[in-house]
C-alpha cells in the first residue's frame, strides 16, 4: 500500500479513555468518557484570521488518484483537505479527537457498540446532507477494496449499520482495543450517491464530491495539484476549525528528487519546508533569499514521540535470519561520527521503537516486566533480562575500529571466512553481498561511510534508489534485503503492532511485517498489549515488547533531533511565534500580498 493509507490510518491516534470501558453508556466529546468541556478554539490560532493568500507545498514522488479507497494507485497529497471524517485529530493535547461530522458519540462497552450521531449541519459541497448511509458506505468501501494490512487496523469493528439517517452504529469485538474507536473516527466519509456512477475500487483523478474545507481545483497527473477553499464550508464555525484553514488556495508541486526539491524551494517555487538535517540547515538554507528575508528561518522544540527510523533487516534473507549476523552489521554503523560530521552533534541515538514515551524500555527490565516475560523465556536469550539495553558506541574519530573488530569476531564465530578481501559464508560458499533499498537519495551520504566500513569486513553493500512505484512493489512483496524507513508510532502503541510483529502477518502481501518477525514471544507481547485493560498494564507490556525488538537487532537505528527546523516564505503570517509551540500547524497560518 502506498501513501493513500495516510488518509485512513497512518496517524495511529488513540482516545484518552478514562473510564470509557465501564458498563454504563457514556456520552462524550473528548477525552472519551469525560464530561463535555467548554472549548471555543485552540490557543495557538487567531479566530479572526483573514481568509487570504495561497499556500504552496511540495511532495516527492508521483500520484495518479484522488480516491483513497482505490485498490491500486498513489494518492495525491492534500486529499485529506477535501473530505471530513467523523472526528478530527487534535494537535493539542495529543491522542485527542474532536467532533466533526459526528456531533457526539455513545459507547456501550457492555453490549459492544458505539453510536455516532451525525451533526445536523453536516453536508457535502453540493449541499446534500451527510447521512449514516454515507458513513456505512465509506466503511464498506474501505473494507472491500483496501488490502488486508489496512483492514487489520479495523479488526475490532465487527459491522456497521444504519440506525436511522443521522445515527450509525459500529458493533465491536469482545476485548476491543481503544485504538479501533480512533481508527473508525478518522475514516474519510464519501458520498454514496456520487459513487453510484463511478467504480470506487478504481483510481480516479477527477473532482470527487467532498465535505472538507477545500475542493479540487486543477490537477496535472504526477506534477501538480491545487485545492480551493470551499465557500460557506459547513464546519467553518466548529471550535476545531476556528482560525484554521485560512488560505484561499493550497497547492502541491511534485518532485522526483529531494535535492531538486530543495533547490526549487531556495528559488521560491513553494512556501514551506521542514528540515530534519542539521548540516543541511546550517549550510544549504543560505543565499540571497535568506539574507533579504524573503525566506524566514525558524525552529521549535518538538516534544512528540518519535517513531524509530533506520536500516531495517529483512530476516527472510538467508544471511539475516541469524540474529548474531544482524548484531555484527549493527556494530559497523558509526552513529557518533555520523552525528558529528553531518548533524553538528545535534542528534541523539534512537534507543527504542517508542522513543520519548512511557512505553520505551528502561535500561534494565522492571520486576513487572520480568514477570510478564517469564512464560516466554524459551524464546529469547536470558541475557535480555540481565544485561543493560544499549547500542554500540564509537570513538567519534571515524574509524570505529573496536566495533569493527568485534563485528569480525562475531562473523567468524558464525561461520564466515575471508578470501581475497571478500567475506564468504563457509557453509554455502556465498559472498556476503546485500542491497540497501532507499527511496530518498538524501540518505546516501550517511550510508556511504557505513558501506565503506562494511568493506573492511569483506562485505559488499550496495545502495539501490527506487521511485515510489518500485518502492511500493518491493515492500509489498518483501523483495529487498534491507530498507531505510521509519516504523510508524503515534505515541500510544496499538493495533499497528500486530501488523508489524505478529507471525500471522509474515507472508501477508502488502502487509507491514517487513522484517519477517516470527517469534512466539513477540506474538505473546502483541496479543497481551491489545488485550490490556489498564494503562499500567499496557506500559509494562509495551516496554517488554520494545526490549525484545531491540535485542532482536531488526533495525540499525538512526538519530533524532528534538529541535525541528522550518523555513517559510515571508508572505506567510503566523498567529503565534513558531518557537512557542511544540508542533507545526500550518493550517493556522494565512497569506498576505507579496
Amino acid at each position: 500500500m502506498d501513501n493513500k493509507t495516510i488518509v485512513i490510518i497512518i496517524m495511529c491516534v488513540t482516545f484518552c479513555v478514562g473510564n470509557a470501558f465501564a458498563t454504563e453508556e457514556k456520552i462524550f466529546n473528548f477525552p472519551l468518557g469525560t464530561p463535555k468541556q467548554k472549548f471555543e478554539y485552540f490557543p495557538h490560532v487567531n479566530p479572526n484570521a483573514p481568509k487570504s493568500g495561497e499556500l504552496r507545498l511540495f511532495s516527492l514522488g508521483s500520484f495518479d488518484t484522488m480516491n483513497p479507497f482505490a485498490m491500486h494507485g498513489s494518492l495525491a497529497s492534500g486529499g485529506q483537505l477535501t473530505h471530513d471524517s467523523l472526528m478530527a485529530v487534535s494537535p493539542i493535547p495529543p491522542f485527542t479527537l474532536h467532533p466533526l461530522i459526528a456531533e457526539y458519540a455513545v459507547l456501550n462497552a457492555q453490549e459492544l457498540w458505539i453510536d455516532f450521531y451525525i451533526h445536523p449541519k453536516a453536508q457535502f459541497h453540493d449541499k446534500t446532507p451527510i447521512t449514516s448511509r454515507d458513513v456505512v458506505f465509506s466503511y464498506t468501501s474501505m473494507m472491500q477494496n483496501l488490502e488486508n494490512g489496512i483492514q487489520q487496523f479495523f479488526q475490532d469493528i465487527m459491522s456497521a449499520e444504519v440506525k436511522n439517517s443521522t445515527v450509525v452504529r459500529f458493533k465491536l469485538a469482545e476485548n476491543f482495543s481503544e485504538n479501533a474507536l480512533a481508527y473508525i473516527s478518522m475514516l474519510p466519509i464519501h458520498s454514496q450517491n456520487f459513487w453510484k456512477t463511478q467504480d470506487i475500487s478504481k483510481a480516479y483523478l477527477g473532482k470527487i464530491l467532498g465535505s472538507g474545507p477545500y475542493e479540487l481545483a486543477t490537477v496535472s497527473q504526477g506534477v501538480r495539484i491545487q485545492y480551493n477553499a470551499v465557500d460557506n464550508y459547513w464546519a467553518k464555525d466548529l471550535p476545531f476549525n476556528k482560525g484554521r484553514y485560512n488560505f484561499e488556495k493550497i497547492s502541491y508541486e511534485y518532485y522526483r528528487d529531494g535535492a531538486v526539491a530543495l533547490e526549487a524551494f531556495r528559488a521560491g517555487h513553494y512556501d514551506v519546508r521542514e528540515e530534519f538535517s542539521y548540516a543541511k540547515w546550517q549550510h544549504e538554507y543560505v543565499g540571497q533569499a535568506f539574507t533579504d528575508k524573503q525566506i524566514i528561518r525558524g525552529s521549535y522544540e518538538n516534544m512528540d514521540k518519535y517513531p524509530i527510523e533506520g536500516i531495517f533487516f529483512n530476516i527472510r534473507h538467508s544471511f539475516f535470519k541469524n540474529k548474531e549476523v544482524r548484531r555484527a552489521i549493527a556494530l559497523v554503523y558509526d552513529f557518533e561520527w555520523t552525528n558529528k560530521s553531518f548533524f553538528g552533534g545535534m542528534q541523539k541515538r534512537m534507543q527504542s521503537y517508542y522513543n520519548q514515551s512511557s512505553y520505551q524500555a528502561p535500561t534494565l527490565p522492571t520486576p513487572e516486566e520480568i514477570a510478564f516475560l517469564s512464560p516466554m523465556q524459551a524464546y529469547f536469550s536470558p541475557e535480555i533480562l540481565k544485561t543493560p539495553l544499549a547500542l554500540p558506541v564509537s570513538d567519534t574519530l571515524g574509524y570505529n575500529r573496536s566495533n569493527i573488530i568485534k563485528s569480525a569476531a562475531i562473523l567468524k564465530d558464525q561461520g564466515f571466512i575471508m578470501r581475497d578481501g571478500v567475506l564468504f559464508d563457509e557453509q554455502t560458499d556465498k559472498p556476503f553481498v546485500f542491497e540497501i533499498l532507499v527511496r530518498n537519495s538524501n540518505v546516501r551520504k550517511i550510508l556511504i561511510p557505513f558501506i565503506q566500513n562494511l568493506r573492511k569486513l569483506g562485505i559488499e553493500a550496495r545502495i539501490r534508489t527506487v521511485d515510489s512505484a518500485q518502492n511500493i512493489y518491493k515492500l509489498n512483496t518483501y523483495d529487498f534485503d534491507t530498507v531505510v524507513r521509519g516504523m510508524g508510532f503515534s505515541g500510544k502503541p496499538g493495533l499497528e503492532q500486530r501488523l508489524y510483529w505478529h507471525s500471522e502477518n509474515i507472508n501477508l502481501q502488502g502487509g507491514n511485517n517487513l522484517v519477517g518477525a516470527n517469534n512466539p514471544a513477540l506474538d505473546y507481547c502483541v496479543e497481551s498489549l491489545l488485550a490490556a485493560k489498564t494503562e499500567k498494564e499496557k506500559m509494562v507490556i509495551a516496554q517488554a515488547l520494545d526490549r525484545l525488538l531491540m535485542w532482536e537487532y531488526y533495525v540499525i537505528p538512526f538519530g533524532i533531533s528534538t529541535q525541528n527546523y522550518v523555513a517559510y516564505s515571508s508572505h506567510l503570517v503566523l498567529p503565534v511565534p513558531l518557537e512557542s509551540l511544540g508542533f507545526l500547524d500550518i493550517y493556522s497560518w494565512w497569506g498576505q500580498a507579496k
